[in-house]
C-alpha cells in the first residue's frame, strides 16, 4: 500500500511540476514589485528646461525681426502677446515637474524657484502697460536669470551651440543679482546689528549713541538709514536717522540721535547705500 501511495505521487509530480513552485513564484513577484525604483525627474527636467529655453529664444528671435521692420510695434497687443508665448512655451515643457519626486532636493527647490519666476512673468502681464508691469516683469527676469547660473554652474544645463551665446549672457546677469543679492543682505544684517545706548541727558533731551564696526565685506561711499522710536506696543513714536560717508570694511563709525521723547525700542530701516564700485540700493 505505502508503496502503491509513493507511485502516485511521483506521478502527481511530474504531470503538475507547477504545485511546488507556485507559492514561491508568486511571493517573488510581489517582492520584486515593492522593491522598484522610483522614477526620479532630475535629467529629464534639465533636458526639458534646455529645451523650453531654445524654444523661448527661437521665439524672440523672430520677435526681434518683427520689431525691426516694424511689423510688431512697441506697446501693441502683438507685443503683448510675444511676451507671452515666450512663457508658456517654457512652461509648456517644465510646468509638469512641479510634482514630480526629485532626487536632489536642492535642484527640485531651484526647479520649483523657477517654475515660480515664470509663472511671475506671466502674471506681470495682467499690469501690461503700466510700471508696475515693468517693474515685476524685470524682477522675475533678474530672478531667472539667477537661477538659470546655479543651474548651469551646478547640474549641467547646456543648450546647443545656436544658443549658447545667449546663455552664457544670462549666467553672467545671473551672477551680478547674486551678488548684488549677497550685499544687500550683507548691508541689511549691518542695520541689524545697531544697538543704541543712552549717553547723556540734558534738560531732558537724551542722547542715545551706537558704535557699529562695518563687517560688511564692502567699503560703503555712503549709508543711510531712519531709526524708529518705538513704545512698548510698537507704535511709531518718533523717526531719527544716522548716516555715514566712506564707511570702510572693518572700520568702526559712531551714530547718535537726541530726543526727548519717550520710548522703550529702536529699530533701524535702510534708506539707501552706495559702495565704493557703484552698487547701489534705494528704497
Amino acid at each position: 500500500m505505502k508503496k502503491l501511495l509513493s507511485i502516485l505521487l511521483t506521478l502527481l509530480l511530474v504531470v503538475f511540476p507547477s504545485l511546488t513552485g507556485c507559492s514561491s513564484g508568486s511571493t517573488s513577484n510581489s517582492a520584486k514589485s515593492s522593491t522598484s525604483e522610483t522614477e526620479y525627474a532630475d535629467d529629464a527636467f534639465i533636458k526639458s528646461l534646455s529645451k523650453g529655453l531654445e524654444k523661448r529664444w527661437s521665439l524672440n528671435d523672430d520677435y526681434n525681426t518683427k520689431l525691426a521692420n516694424g511689423t510688431i510695434k512697441d506697446g501693441s497687443s502683438e507685443q503683448k502677446e510675444a511676451f507671452e508665448s515666450w512663457v508658456n512655451t517654457e512652461l509648456d515643457e517644465i510646468e509638469k515637474y512641479r510634482n514630480e519626486p526629485f532626487e536632489n532636493a536642492d535642484l527640485q527647490q531651484t526647479a520649483l524657484a523657477y517654475i515660480n519666476a515664470l509663472n511671475d512673468q506671466r502674471n506681470a502681464l495682467d499690469e501690461w502697460g503700466t510700471d508696475k508691469f515693468s517693474e515685476d516683469w524685470s524682477k522675475a527676469y533678474d530672478e531667472r536669470t539667477r537661477l538659470l547660473a546655479e543651474l548651469a554652474d551646478n547640474y549641467n544645463l547646456t543648450v546647443s551651440d545656436k544658443y549658447k551665446d545667449q546663455l552664457d549672457s544670462m549666467k553672467a546677469s545671473g551672477k551680478q543679482v547674486q551678488s548684488k543679492e549677497d550685499e544687500t543682505d550683507a548691508v541689511k544684517a549691518l542695520a541689524d546689528s545697531f544697538s543704541f545706548e543712552q549717553t547723556a541727558d540734558d534738560y531732558g533731551y537724551k542722547t542715545y549713541t551706537a558704535t557699529v564696526e562695518n563687517n560688511s565685506g564692502y567699503n560703503l561711499k555712503y549709508f543711510y538709514a531712519d531709526i524708529s522710536l518705538l513704545n512698548n506696543d510698537g507704535t511709531l513714536v518718533e523717526t531719527q536717522y544716522a548716516d555715514a560717508e566712506n564707511w570702510q570694511n572693518g572700520q568702526k563709525a559712531q551714530f547718535e540721535f537726541t530726543t526727548d521723547a519717550d520710548f522703550t525700542t529702536t529699530s533701524l530701516t535702510i534708506d539707501s547705500w552706495e559702495d565704493d564700485q557703484g552698487n547701489s540700493s534705494y528704497n
